[in-house]
């Protein structure tokens, strides 16, 4: 498993907050300990984001291999 970077941390954050926002604002007259449940709830949600790896940038493929003609410093004779 690949460490995590400032940016997932960041995104995982982002999404715990996001999602404890929405939740107070689709029950407005929520008590102490419901928002201490949806804050609780939401916790989980934003590890999740921060471990599962996003969509980010994939890495270069391998170079192609030089066949014995292509090889610098031994000229190949071509037909």
């Amino acid at each position: 498993m690949r460490h995590l970077t400032p940016a997932r941390i960041v995104r995982g954050a982002a999404m715990v907050i996001l999602l404890t926002f929405v939740a107070l604002l689709l029950a407005p007259g929520a008590s102490g300990a419901a928002v201490a449940l949806i804050a609780v709830g939401a916790l989980p949600l934003g590890v999740l984001a921060a471990v599962v790896p996003g969509a980010g940038p994939r890495p270069a493929a391998a170079p192609a291999r030089q066949t014995p003609a292509d090889a610098p410093g031994r000229p190949g004779v071509r037909v």
